[in-house]
């Protein structure tokens, strides 16, 4: 098992020594050049080459209010402009500019087989300049899903709204209001899953989470009282719920969407992971093609906590995983174990996770 890999990560310091901001939202433009850095009042701009280094920030402390902070942003297509959010619902337009003449680096991957030095690239430094600022009604931002035309905004009151890049609010919904209207949980398979669906929405609207799939045009939601719901997204027009699935009555946290094979991972309250395919037709019920657990690690839920962050690679070939507590891993689609950061326990620990379609539960 040689592709397995465990050891020290390399940390890269995203403040002050003594800076207790933290890191609330990491996204990558659609060109691959850049890291968007988003923490409680600021916003950094990294290289996303094999060399990290910080190309440009921007502070808001003075733009926000008190008691709010920064929970999302996102590119657009070119990389040219950067949209910025706060909890409280503060929208910033930032116009992402290059200047100077550009730092090189050497690329040294090639001199051990003779070849001669090549320069990998030359990182410029970057102006991010306020363009546009606005503010949306004063219902609290939760979390925030990227696509190239804008931004979605899952919010507390239930509602989501999609915002252009110009900071333009094209259209919102209630999620709870669309689902419930006429036979439209039927439509979507929700009757086919364990529990009650409609009192399982009226019991927390609050959307935790989004995942939006450009490829697909997929939007992924998930509610604070464990729902996890499929939407077909329709640009700049509010989805229609007959082109939807139910993935899950309770338990579900966070949701990643994988544009290459169509794979979709929930992640659980309990640590564990659901992985779904799409497909089929709007309305069936979702198959379940197994369950990533740590249990067979000799982990249990309480020491890594609930499922917070979910990122499936571009290839749709591994799943990083993240957890509340402590926690990191990457699993392969088939359900190995290719990196992680929790420390071994025990003397003989299981190289791959609990998985596989006898083993999953569903509900």
């Amino acid at each position: 098992m040689g592709y397995f890999a465990h050891g020290w990560e390399k940390k890269y310091r995203t403040g002050q020594k003594g800076d207790d901001e933290g890191v609330t939202w990491l996204s990558k433009d659609y060109q691959g050049r850049w890291i968007c850095v988003v923490k409680r009042f600021s916003v950094s701009i990294w290289s996303a080459g094999i060399h990290r280094v910080i190309l440009g920030c921007k502070r808001f402390a003075e733009e926000l209010d008190e008691g709010d902070e920064l929970v999302g942003a996102g590119f657009d297509e070119k990389g040219g402009c950067l949209l910025v959010v706060s909890r409280n619902g503060h929208l910033f337009s930032l116009v992402v500019d290059t200047f100077g003449n550009g730092r090189s680096f050497i690329d040294w991957r090639n001199y051990e087989n003779g070849a001669s030095l090549e320069e990998s690239e030359c990182l410029h430094g970057l102006r991010l300049n306020l363009k546009t600022k606005s503010c949306l009604e004063e219902v609290t931002v939760n979390t925030v899903a990227c696509s190239r035309n804008g931004l979605f905004l899952g919010r507390s009151d239930g509602t989501i709204c999609f915002t252009s890049f110009d900071t333009t609010v094209s259209y919102q919904f209630d999620l709870v209001g669309l689902l419930t209207e006429g036979d439209n949980l039927k439509m979507i398979g929700a009757y086919l899953h364990r529990g009650n669906p409609k009192e399982a929405l009226y019991m927390s609207k609050q959307i935790v989470n989004l995942a939006f799939c450009e490829a697909r045009r997929l939007l992924a939601l998930v509610t604070a009282s464990g729902v996890a719901v499929l939407l077909t997204a329709q640009l700049f027009r509010i989805p229609d719920p007959k082109d939807g699935w139910w993935l899950r009555t309770e338990l579900a946290v966070s949701i990643a969407l994988d544009s290459v094979r169509g794979t979709i991972a929930v992640g659980l309250a309990d640590g564990d992971i659901e992985l779904y395919l799409t497909g089929y037709s709007p309305g069936e019920r979702g198959q379940l093609l197994r369950r990533l657990t740590l249990s067979s690690w000799y982990f249990v839920p309480g020491e890594v906590g609930p499922v917070t962050r979910m990122q499936w690679s571009d290839d749709g070939v591994a799943l990083a995983v993240g957890w509340q507590k402590q926690g990191l891993v990457v699993w392969s689609v088939t359900g190995c174990r290719l990196v992680w950061t929790l420390q071994q326990v025990g003397s003989a620990v299981a190289s791959t996770p609990t998985g596989g379609p006898k083993s999953a539960r569903g509900e």
